[in-house]
């Protein structure tokens, strides 16, 4: 199995295990934002900090030392601490809390969309083979995007 192959598959087993953990099974009173949402615990946010910055800190290393393996490595473990910090309870989490999270989400999808076209756009005035463009800029576009977003409107809510 070649390398890219055994990434993705590890990449959704990842991903498949964590909507396991933040989805509930009975459907019942869905409609109830606080009951129906589960969340990873307040302390996983500082573990998918430390793979983010440790991801950040290896695409640093990589650029100076020209190594090309270490390109996806990054990508990926980078996406995966965005989605640990995304999926992270908050020390009060509350309705505001939620509306807040997804007024992010909707900030990033279509952030993530508009994006996604300008740099296919932009790929294709340069003369670029559209199919040489890496989805998982976008991915981390979107992560990034909702992050940042999500924290700097729970700091203005506190003000």
């Amino acid at each position: 199995m070649e390398k890219s192959n055994l990434i993705a598959l590890s990449l959704m087993i990842v991903i498949i295990a964590l909507v396991l953990l933040t989805s509930k099974f009975n459907m019942e009173k869905q409609y109830e934002i606080k009951k129906n949402t589960r969340l990873l615990p307040y302390w996983a946010k500082y573990l998918g900090f430390i793979i983010f910055i440790v991801s950040l800190i290896t695409h640093l290393v990589s650029f100076s030392n020209d190594l090309q393996t270490l390109k996806p490595f990054w990508q990926i473990t980078s996406a995966i601490g965005c989605i640990i910090i995304g999926l992270s309870r908050e020390k009060n989490e509350d309705e505001m809390t939620m509306a807040l999270r997804l007024n992010s989400v909707f900030k990033a999808f279509f952030g993530g969309i508009i994006f996604h076209l300008f740099m296919l756009s932009l790929e294709k005035l340069i003369g670029g083979d559209l199919n040489s463009y890496n989805s998982l800029y976008v991915t981390n576009f979107i992560l990034v995007t909702y992050v940042i977003n999500f924290h700097i409107a729970k700091k203005r809510m506190k003000a």
